[in-house]
This record gives C-alpha cells, sequence and structure tokens, in this order.
C-alpha cells in the first residue's frame, strides 16, 4: 500500500506496473532500483491519492484503474441518516420483512 502518492507514479516502481519480469532459473525476478526482486503473482499494489483524476498524471491513468471514494455532503446526510434511524426504529427493519410475507399469506387464503 502507498499512500500519498500524489499526481503521479515514483518511476522505481514503473517495472512493476509493465511487469517486465524475468526468468532466472526457475525464478522470476524484477528489478527495481538497480536491486532484483524475486517476482510473485500475488503480489498486489494499492495507490492511495487525495488528488482528483483531473489532476493525475497520464502515466498514472495509463496504469491504474482508478476507484473514487470521494463522499459528497448528500451521500455523508444518507448514510448518517440511515444509521440513526436504524437504531431508534429497528422494528421498522423487522416491519419491512414481515408484513409482505403476511399479506402474501392472507392473499393466498382469499
Amino acid at each position: 500500500i502507498l499512500l500519498n502518492i500524489g499526481t503521479d507514479i515514483p518511476p522505481v516502481i514503473y517495472p512493476l506496473f509493465e511487469q517486465r519480469r524475468h526468468v532466472d532459473g526457475d525464478v522470476e525476478t524484477i528489478k527495481l532500483g538497480g536491486q532484483k526482486f524475486q517476482y510473485n503473482r500475488k503480489f498486489r499494489m494499492y495507490l492511495s491519492t487525495s488528488e482528483t483524476e483531473a489532476r493525475m498524471s497520464r502515466t498514472l491513468l495509463s496504469y491504474t484503474p482508478i476507484i473514487d471514494f470521494t463522499l459528497t455532503s448528500s451521500l455523508v446526510h444518507e448514510l448518517l441518516l440511515t444509521a440513526l434511524l436504524s437504531n431508534l426504529f429497528p422494528v421498522v427493519g423487522w416491519v419491512q420483512q414481515v408484513v409482505p410475507q403476511k399479506i402474501e399469506a392472507v392473499s393466498k387464503e382469499l
């Protein structure tokens, strides 16, 4: 996990994004900053930035999928309201689950 990377990828890790792997015998390696490291196919890297997508470099955008976790005030309001109401009125969830089942059962009897 790399936090607060800014608007571009540190050049030393380009080989990871470009998957510049080499085979040395039975071992896959990757060269980073002049040193060879054993490559693990299960390796995953996560980057975090507070920058907007519009400010990111083309290099970063070309190598990585972007997941936007931006919270808007309306989303925060909705999440807080939902949490508050579900704690204040837990029966509402029960009513939403049970009442439709009861109505269906009564309808079948008629």
